[in-house]
């Protein structure tokens, strides 16, 4: 009888460590049964919780990817026209290149910052061209 009251005391221990009742066994034993009933058995329902939760995990994970995502598409909403605009004019990632070097040549040659040095980067070429 001792030895009875001390399983159940120790194993109400370690359901408690878990946040498991002893209400919560009963409910589980109802389902167990009721599951059993329908053809089910226990490692199979177990089976399944598990992989319920691996998926919920997974959905979470997504989830966290899919804002971190959405922070990053915002921060390019303006661009992503302009180089849907440089693609229709068939100007690819050579020329994108080409055109990022001149304009730091440009901004050190003339000691500017990007935009004024792009500007006159333009100029340059116009005067070439005319």
């Amino acid at each position: 009888m001792l030895y009875t009251m001390m399983r159940i005391h120790i194993s109400k221990e370690k359901l408690g460590k878990h946040g498991i009742s002893t209400k919560d066994i009963d409910k589980l034993l109802k389902l167990l049964l009721s599951a059993k009933r329908y053809g089910f058995d226990g490692k199979e329902i177990a089976s399944k919780l598990y992989n319920i939760q691996e998926l919920e995990w997974k959905e979470k994970q997504l989830k966290d990817k899919c804002k971190k995502l959405s922070k990053r598409i915002s921060k390019y909403k303006d661009i992503v026209p302009l180089t849907e605009d440089i693609a229709a004019l068939q100007i690819g990632i050579d020329e994108l290149i080409a055109l990022k070097a001149g304009i730091s040549e440009a901004a050190k040659l003339y000691n500017l910052p990007p935009l004024t040095a792009t500007l006159q980067l333009i100029n340059d070429i116009k005067n070439i061209i005319q």
